[in-house]
């Protein structure tokens, strides 16, 4: 069963973030840093809601604690290296968030079923989070160099798909709220 609320609610925060990062003009690193920890933020927030309003206690504990460990992983970095460029972050955040992200739609793909609707939705949201997160990764260990403008444009392109994904999913007629 599918929290109509908080699908609408990572809808929004993703279109946004895709819309705000489509219409600014300087897409430096900064930029990415603010729109990816914006991102990560609101996202979090509404997978645990989601979590929380569940009944499933194994689903709320597997949510909270990647939550929490990717809250504390992004503080850590940013505290541990303040000499570092924005850019150098924000590829290291995305890729974090990209992988967490993947974790907990392959957890609930378990939960729902791996041949249910909801789990082969969420089975296609991890594979978009996993593709995220590799891209950035092959970055950060230099496979493949991005520049700052398409790296940015990548994670905005990333937020469209996985804003139109969770609408479809949140106004879906046929699942039930």
């Amino acid at each position: 069963m599918i929290n109509r609320k908080a699908l609408i609610l990572k809808t929004v925060i993703a279109a946004v973030t895709a819309i705000a990062i489509t219409f600014i003009q300087v897409h430096n690193g900064m930029v990415g840093l603010v729109a990816v920890l914006s991102f990560a933020t609101g996202i979090l927030a509404a997978e645990v809601w989601d979590a929380l309003t569940s009944g499933d206690s194994m689903l709320k504990g597997t949510v909270l604690r990647v939550a929490g460990g990717m809250i504390f992983l992004i503080g850590a970095l940013s505290y541990a290296s303040p000499g570092a460029d924005a850019f150098s972050v924000f590829v290291l955040d995305t890729m974090l968030i990209g992988y967490a992200l993947t974790a907990i739609s392959l957890f609930r793909a378990y939960k729902f079923g791996w041949g249910s609707p909801d789990g082969r939705d969420n089975i296609v949201l991890a594979v978009v989070h996993f593709s995220l997160a590799a891209l950035f990764a092959l970055d950060s260990f230099g496979v493949n160099e991005l520049g700052e403008v398409p790296a940015v444009g990548f994670f905005g392109a990333y937020s469209a798909i996985v804003a139109v994904l969770w609408g479809l999913r949140a106004f879906d007629p046929k699942r039930s709220s």
